[in-house]
């Protein structure tokens, strides 16, 4: 007696019909899944930015900058301390957030940039100590992540946020 081995045509259309519900149910997590981590990366990105732009003012023992826009950062060596990049000062780093959906604005102290001093320490007045002064990151409907820095120039992510996506 011969055995053929193989699949039937009813058990090859229940086993497309299992995928596809799988895939159906999938697709929608992983999506959300996919706008969380992007801005997760872009805080992570912008929180590296700021350590390294303290770093360097305290290995350079000279003011560096942090500035922001919609579309990124840059970071530079202020060598006359006016808190503006001038023609002449080193461009330490330039980043342009990955994802186009993702955006960036600022608040506070750090809507003009931040400055840290060679001692470590934020420069700059109307500094008000992390309480309103922060980047924000946003994609869609994914939670926002408000990257807050303390007076003594250390960085974090605050995961408390409003309802609504807001950096209370």
């Amino acid at each position: 007696m011969r055995h053929i081995r193989g699949f039937t045509l009813i058990e090859m259309m229940i086993t497309i019909v299992v995928l596809a519900i799988l895939v159906a149910v999938a697709v929608p997590g992983m999506l959300g899944m996919m706008e969380r981590n992007s801005v997760v990366a872009e805080s992570n990105e912008l929180i590296a930015a700021l350590l390294l732009t303290r770093s360097e003012a305290i290995k350079r023992e000279v003011s560096t900058v942090l500035v922001s826009s919609a579309s990124g950062w840059r970071v530079f060596v202020d060598t006359n301390g006016n808190g503006t990049e001038d023609s002449g000062e080193e461009v330490l780093v330039i980043h342009t957030v990955n994802n186009s959906n993702v955006t960036l604005s600022a608040n506070g102290a750090a809507a003009s940039g931040i400055r840290y001093s060679s001692s470590g320490r934020v420069l700059g007045g109307g500094f008000s100590g992390g309480s309103t002064d922060y980047f924000k990151l946003v994609r869609g409907s994914a939670p926002t992540r408000c990257v807050r820095f303390s007076l003594t120039g250390r960085p974090w992510v605050d995961k408390h946020t409003t309802e609504g996506g807001g950096c209370s």
